[in-house]
């Protein structure tokens, strides 16, 4: 049984790269539209992991967002992952859920929650209780992105949070 759902957690995370994949190859060129990209992968991630009793609740930047596509790439990489997790730890055996995704501008800042309203986060949880799919976020974010990662309960939700800067800095 553990072999078994570390290989189908493996399948799951390449399923969701080649996802990312595909959603990237229909938009052309440099810079892509995260607006656009976040709304796919939320679709797509709903639809395939949710069993129809997860209601997205899709909260927008006020503007387009454009970035590059290595910005993009990781960046969709990353919240795919969380998107997964909430959906498939957070609302596991909930027969309703609701997942909310956010993303907005604040500055030069991108900052994306994405929240779920199913068991909260034990006590002391924290980097050193990540495992592969998140080990991969901070890194994605930190590393790649030059961001912030973080999760949190808040009230009746757990809340992962991203930010990173819009424009590269390399």
């Amino acid at each position: 049984p553990e072999t078994r759902s570390a290989l189908k957690k493996a399948v799951d995370r390449i399923v969701s790269i080649s996802q990312v994949h595909d959603i990237l190859a229909h938009q052309s060129g440099e810079d892509i539209d995260w607006e656009i990209l976040l709304d796919k992968l939320c679709d797509l991630s709903v639809r395939s992991l949710g069993g129809g009793g997860i209601r997205l609740e899709r909260i927008r930047a006020q503007g387009p967002v454009i970035l590059s596509s290595d910005k993009a790439v990781h960046l969709s990489i990353a919240v795919n992952e969380l998107i997964h997790n909430a959906i498939g730890h957070g609302l596991e055996g909930q027969e309703q859920g609701i997942l909310r995704v956010e993303d907005r501008v604040e500055g030069d800042s991108l900052h994306i929650i994405i929240q779920n309203n199913g068991e909260l986060l034990p006590e002391g949880f924290g980097k050193k209780s990540y495992g592969l799919g998140l080990q991969i976020v901070t890194t994605l974010v930190e590393l790649e992105l030059r961001g912030t990662f973080c999760f949190v309960n808040e009230g009746d939700r757990v809340s992962a949070k991203i930010t990173c800067p819009l424009k590269e800095d390399r």
